[in-house]
């Protein structure tokens, strides 16, 4: 009798040992997991510092950010934005207001703008702007004399007897293109400055053949001020000049007076290609 019961308290205990180490296991793995939980945590909080750090150094540098923006796009969405932007400068109703829109979107505009935006946010920076801009002005007003005010002077009678000159010959070449695009086909290419007004160019040939179509006349808006070239005219040019029959080519200034003067007069067939 005696024999059983040792017998019945040993064979109870191996599960209580047996027990005790499963516990003893699962407490060991719960640590462990603890430890790999903390270790993942302090990752995330470095991986979200590392992350800001990034945002707030793009956006403190503003060459940085118009680099990196100009560089992301894709050569045919910069093409197509670039044309995009083109047309709606070109929509506008006086040449001074397509100045002033091609100035707004410059890059010099752009980084002013930029640089402007980071220095808005540094309180002391705009402290030492002001005085900068006060002693400026200080400087420019005493600078200004009776040479300086006779050069402003010479300056703008040259301006209104230019503007004069460009008014007078406007109105003879309203006449002149008036008479050769009445009861026509108008066609309006605007290129981009480089190689379309190379001679033999695609574009050269397309608006050559555009114009010997029927009841056709096409227009080319040259991309530049003083430049010569165009689609085969010969001689310099101010305000307009023909280049084949039912091809002239015009200068950006005085676009906008001949449409407001005589292609929406004329009204008809207008197609213009940016």
């Amino acid at each position: 009798m005696t024999l059983n019961t040792k017998q019945n308290k040993s064979t109870s205990g191996v599960p209580k040992r047996h027990k005790d180490r499963e516990i003893a296991r699962l407490r060991r793995d719960l640590v462990a997991e603890r430890r790999h939980t903390a270790e993942l945590e302090r990752e995330l909080a470095s991986l979200k510092r590392e992350q800001k750090e990034n945002a707030l150094a793009t956006t403190d540098q503003p060459l940085r950010k118009l680099k990196q923006k100009a560089g992301g796009t894709h050569k045919e969405e910069r093409l197509l934005d670039t044309a995009n932007r083109r047309a709606a400068r070109y929509r506008k109703n006086t040449y001074l207001l397509y100045l002033l829109e091609s100035v707004r979107e410059s890059l010099p505009v752009q980084l002013i703008k930029s640089f402007s935006k980071y220095f808005r946010r540094v309180k002391s920076v705009q402290t030492v702007v002001t005085i900068v801009l006060a002693l400026a002005a200080v400087v420019t007003v005493a600078v200004i004399s009776t040479t300086v005010l006779l050069f402003l002077f010479l300056g703008i009678t040259l301006l209104i007897l230019l503007a004069l000159l460009i008014y007078l010959r406007a109105k003879h070449m309203n006449h002149v293109l008036e008479q050769a695009m009445t009861d026509r086909r108008i066609r309006i290419l605007v290129p981009p400055r480089g190689p379309a007004l190379n001679r033999g160019s695609f574009f050269i040939r397309n608006a050559r053949a555009m114009a010997c179509e029927d009841n056709v006349a096409v227009l080319i808006v040259s991309p530049y001020l003083f430049s010569n070239r165009g689609a085969g005219g010969r001689g310099g040019f101010f305000i307009a000049r023909k280049e084949a029959e039912g091809l002239y080519i015009v200068r950006r200034h005085y676009f906008f007076v001949l449409r407001r003067k005589v292609l929406d007069a004329l009204g008809g067939d207008v197609t213009a290609v940016y």
